[in-house]
């Protein structure tokens, strides 16, 4: 699958899931492919989402993004 395609259909099940799920509700999603990994997380009322090559540390995203929350919070307020 190749990532602008994921994207199309990730909008259309991000729609659906927002319509039915609030929020608070996800911790947090990760999924691998072949050609690239994809990691979201909550921030505020938004989802920042990373789309990253396999050979990518997702882990260390991760890891930088739950240090950076507040900064993250503030910054899509």
């Amino acid at each position: 699958m190749e990532p602008g395609s994921f994207i199309t259909a990730l909008k259309i099940l991000c729609q659906q899931i927002e319509s039915e799920y609030p929020s608070e509700a996800m911790a947090q999603s990760y999924l691998e492919f072949d050609d690239f990994n994809f990691t979201c997380v909550p921030i505020a009322e938004y989802f920042l989402c990373v789309i990253a090559s396999t050979s990518a540390n997702l882990g260390r995203v991760r890891l930088e993004i739950k240090k950076n929350r507040k900064f993250l919070e503030t910054f899509v307020s």
